[in-house]
């Protein structure tokens, strides 16, 4: 009973997030007006503008439908399906994009929740002091700035974050299952921005579990690339070879180019990696205060310096190293030559202060000064999260942008003075009429069933076997699996 209430209070803090920052309220779409920018509208509804694009995806998981206004080209989440997926499944029950996307949302990190409060138990970790910890981290960036849009954030956050979790609470032997962890580092590496989550659990099972047999290190290897190979060539297939290559040449390509150029030039680059290491620091580091407040990252620092003697050699504290790790070699590859720098390429980093932040809260607990201490960094974040509904500026939310880690820091004090009007923001958007009912029965052509079957079949398998992994890890009922493909049967009634 006291951990479903603690789960419950978890549930409600989400619920008030999303409700007070969807549509024109979510900082991912009034980020636009900051910066003088345009928002755009969906259904009514005022979003990011990447929403536009995401949603022909959606369509396509829903009846089949060739994208008519984006293209296929233009359409970067082909390659990430899990969201549209999951949303599709969900809509064929509500009739509603809106609503569906809302909804997985919301769930998404309910189901989060409860698996993190599972993982916590299953440790030896009591339940009041992961609940305090848990609620702050709830309160972090990540969830308030996406929680609202139709947009496949959430969604991807949740997945790479359920699937750690799994790794870290797995036992040893079902590890070294190559294609039980094979399987894993597939549903990662199928989902968004997964390449420190995916290096991490490689490592993690290649080095830190290992294989007893050489054939098993061949087998994981092909079960966590194998899928992503046979998706991509699905993908050429579905789109006679139009399929958005869009990461490859806006994020991937000006990087490689210019290691390239200093593998070429060695003597006439050769401060390069100096330079790039310097700016990696100093963009890493700013990326991670833009995603984890500075109270709950100093309380951290502090608490693992208190606690430094007592660092279990476990599970958690390889993955958190791993996570940290990849994430400094990321920036520091990265970051000089990355024209965006936003903010979600810390989240790996934010899983491992998660990780450490639960920790430290259960071992300092006891004592009375670091009991407060915890209870007032969560007050704090808690204000944050809702600054921009209690205070009407978007001042606070402005710096978990990309705009923020691009520009000199003291400009977000002259953001101060904004308030959610069109005198200091002339163009902030409002909500229209919104539309809950814009899908009506699917309509499969005859010559696309075969495909659509197969991205279908395809997409439940990994999201049944992610929820199948959570079980075999004990942070979820052994009936969820069922339950999850239960569902997406049940999704055909979208036919009728």
């Amino acid at each position: 009973m006291k951990k479903w209430l603690a789960i419950a209070a978890l549930w409600l803090w989400i619920a008030v997030l999303f409700a007070t920052h969807w549509g024109a309220r979510s900082p991912y779409s009034y980020g636009w007006a900051i910066f003088k920018g345009n928002s755009a509208r969906l259904l009514g509804t005022v979003v990011n503008p990447d929403a536009l694009v995401v949603q022909p995806v959606t369509m396509y998981f829903y009846e089949g439908q060739t994208p008519q206004n984006w293209g296929w080209g233009s359409s970067p989440n082909f390659r990430l399906p899990f969201h549209s997926f999951v949303v599709a499944t969900v809509a064929a029950f509500t009739r509603s994009t809106l609503a569906a996307n809302y909804i997985v949302n919301v769930g998404a990190l309910m189901l989060l929740a409860v698996v993190a409060v599972n993982a916590a138990l299953r440790r030896g970790l009591r339940l009041w002091p992961t609940t305090i910890a848990l609620g702050t981290m709830a309160a972090l960036p990540f969830v308030v700035t996406y929680v609202g849009q139709p947009m496949h954030y959430t969604v991807g956050i949740a997945v790479n974050f359920l699937a750690v979790i799994a790794a870290s609470a797995l036992d040893d032997d079902d590890l070294r299952k190559p294609l039980l962890s094979g399987v894993l580092l597939a549903i990662v590496t199928l989902n968004y921005d997964a390449y420190i989550f995916a290096a991490a659990l490689a490592v993690y099972v290649l080095v830190v579990i290992r294989f007893r047999r050489v054939r098993d290190y061949a087998l994981f290897v092909v079960a966590g690339a194998v899928p992503v190979v046979l998706w991509v060539q699905f993908l050429r297939i579905l789109t006679d070879d139009r399929v958005s290559r869009m990461i490859e040449r806006t994020f991937i390509n000006p990087i490689k180019v210019q290691w390239i150029d200093f593998l070429k030039h060695p003597i006439l680059y050769a401060l390069r990696p100096f330079l790039a290491g310097h700016v990696g620091v100093h963009v890493g580091t700013h990326l991670l205060l833009a995603m984890v407040y500075w109270p709950v990252l100093f309380l951290c620092l502090a608490g693992v310096w208190r606690l430094r003697s007592d660092v279990p050699r476990s599970r958690p504290t390889t993955i958190v190293a791993l996570l940290l790790l990849f994430y400094a070699l990321h920036q520091l590859v990265t970051a000089a030559f990355d024209w965006e720098n936003n903010p979600r390429r810390a989240l790996a980093a934010v899983l491992a202060v998660a990780f450490v932040y639960c920790w430290i809260a259960d071992r300092l607990w006891s004592q009375k000064t670091w009991r407060f201490a915890f209870v007032a960094v969560l007050v704090i974040s808690c204000a944050l999260a809702m600054a921009d509904t209690l205070l009407h500026t978007p001042s606070v939310q402005y710096l978990s942008t990309g705009q923020a880690i691009q520009t000199d820091p003291k400009v977000a004090i002259t953001f101060s003075y904004m308030r959610f009007d069109n005198g200091t923001m002339p163009t902030l958007m409002a909500d229209e009429t919104r539309v809950w009912h814009d899908l009506g029965r699917a309509q499969l052509a005859r010559e696309a069933a075969l495909k659509f079957l197969f991205a279908q079949i395809f997409n439940a398998f990994f999201v049944g076997a992610l929820f199948w992994l959570l079980a075999r890890a004990q942070l979820l009922p052994k009936f969820a699996p069922y339950l999850a493909i239960a569902i997406w049967l049940a999704s055909a009634v979208r036919f009728l």
